[in-house]
């Protein structure tokens, strides 16, 4: 038997063949572009296993984490705040639980920095104006289908940025590509938008897609934190402010409600979700089944969208807008719109007023997420495993130690 045709040189790096299939798609496909090229496995393997090293060998666990890129200073991330050590932890340990997923967050790191960098070169004021200018957008997809057929020993996953500003982003990616261990492309997105806002006195655009019920059979609504007025008498747990003062935060955008509240219209929930883990929403991406959304302002009596399903497009991403003026890294899942040549008017999958409604997958009855931001393209939604997670590891936390319940409307 002959032996595989290598798709790489000894170092990992693509091939010709690879970086000529790639050039190939990106002149096929004008709105994306590829900064990185797509290593080996070994080779994003062992660059997975250098984080996770670092990560087990990081004490302590909330103080922030750094990187060395060989060449360059330490990548030094501000997570230090005291009130904050929760969320930072919970985020090492989350990334820790699949290759694909420290090289995310390794990727979100260095567009972090470059957010940092480009602030400090143009003299703004603050860094929220650079984030409102480049609106990153940071995700894992699988890798395009002929390189997956074609050149089988190459990592599967790639990082894909969607920017309003290309240009800008592709030069600090591009300076530690070597570094990152896996493939990243950039394609220039629309501005990424929060779905709703309350204001005292001036009505709701926000909605309640489900209740967590507490081992202790406290019950509490779930929604998003940017739909709320500051003066809001109903809200139950709200997360750390430290990050938006900056415009970079590693906390959710979420809230929990009195199930009294404002927020509370429409029929009780009564359906018991299980809440899907990294592995299952992969899975998820890889079979195709559809999703829908619960509750919002197009929804039916009963709070189910009347809307075709949607996919799951990417299982994780780390780096979006937080709906507060600034970013959030907390993993978040992208639900894109699937695009029909002769049905160019459909709805998209989310709108303004649906911040809050749950993301869910009918057949097995799991919740992807809730929704926090989206354009007409593509819909943003807070993890629901990571965000139970982590409301189950805040000590003291809102919910009572033990197993959540999660309950909607199907």
């Amino acid at each position: 038997m002959a032996p595989p045709t290598p798709s790489g040189d000894d170092e990992g790096r693509p091939d010709l063949l690879t970086r000529l299939l790639t050039r190939l798609r990106d002149l096929l496909s004008p709105g994306i572009k590829n900064v990185v090229g797509f290593p080996q496995r070994e080779r994003s393997q062992s660059a997975a296993r250098d984080r996770l090293e670092a990560i087990r060998a990081h004490e302590p666990p909330w103080s922030p984490f750094s990187e060395r890129p060989p060449g360059s200073r330490e990548l030094t991330l501000e997570r230090d705040e005291p009130d904050r050590s929760r969320v930072h932890a919970f985020l090492l340990q989350w990334q820790s639980q699949a290759d694909e997923l420290l090289l995310l967050a390794r990727a979100a790191d260095v567009v972090v920095l470059g957010l940092r960098n480009m602030s400090t070169r143009e003299g703004a004021s603050a860094i929220d104006e650079v984030v409102e200018r480049v609106a990153p957008v940071v995700a894992i997809r699988p890798l395009p289908a002929l390189l997956r057929l074609l050149r089988p020993r190459l990592f599967p996953w790639r990082v894909v940025v969607s920017t309003r500003r290309p240009d800008l982003v592709r030069v600090e990616l591009a300076q530690f590509g070597d570094w990152l261990g896996i493939g990243v492309d950039i394609e220039k997105g629309a501005s990424v938008g929060a779905l709703g806002r309350c204001v005292v006195g001036g009505g709701l655009e926000g909605t309640v897609g489900g209740t967590l019920r507490d081992s202790a059979g406290h019950e509490m609504l779930v929604t998003c934190r940017h739909i709320l007025a500051p003066g809001c008498r109903s809200k139950v747990w709200l997360p750390a402010e430290g990050g938006a003062r900056v415009g970079i935060s590693d906390e959710p955008d979420a809230a929990l409600l009195d199930p009294g509240a404002c927020l509370a219209a429409g029929g009780r929930h009564t359906v018991g979700l299980d809440s899907a883990s990294h592995q299952q929403l992969s899975d998820l991406l890889a079979s195709g089944r559809p999703v829908i959304r619960v509750g919002g302002a197009r929804s039916g009596a009963e709070g189910v969208i009347q809307l075709a399903p949607e996919r799951v497009s990417s299982p994780a991403a780390m780096l979006a807008p937080d709906g507060l003026g600034g970013v959030t890294r907390f993993p978040l899942v992208v639900i894109t719109r699937r695009r029909r040549r002769f049905r160019p008017n459909r709805s998209p999958f989310s709108s303004s007023g649906d911040s809050g409604s749950w993301v869910v997958e009918p057949e097995q009855r799991t919740w992807i997420g809730m929704v926090v931001s989206g354009n007409e393209d593509l819909t943003l939604a807070v993890s629901a495993s990571c965000l139970l997670g982590y409301l189950t590891a805040l000590e003291p936390g809102p919910l009572a130690m033990g197993d959540v319940e999660c309950l909607t409307t199907l």
